[in-house]
């Protein structure tokens, strides 16, 4: 499962940049950026999510921020 993420932006810092701009691993989890699709009004970028611990597995994420 894979949770969709939209950070806003107001006035006030909503949501603090957490993504990486390649590869990350954070224990025996990998986040790897795949794509960036930067439109008018937002960003979509598309990560694969990988456990590296037995047994593997993989997923795809989206991450939609808001740049209005």
């Amino acid at each position: 499962t894979c949770s969709l993420v939209l950070s806003l932006s107001f006035p006030q810092v909503k949501c603090v940049r957490y993504w990486p701009d390649d590869t990350e691993v954070y224990g025996d989890i990998k986040v790897t950026l795949i794509e960036t699709e930067p439109l008018a009004e937002y960003v979509i970028r598309t990560f694969t999510v990988q456990k590296v611990s037995s047994p593997p597995g993989q997923l795809a994420c989206l991450f939609i921020q808001d740049t209005q």
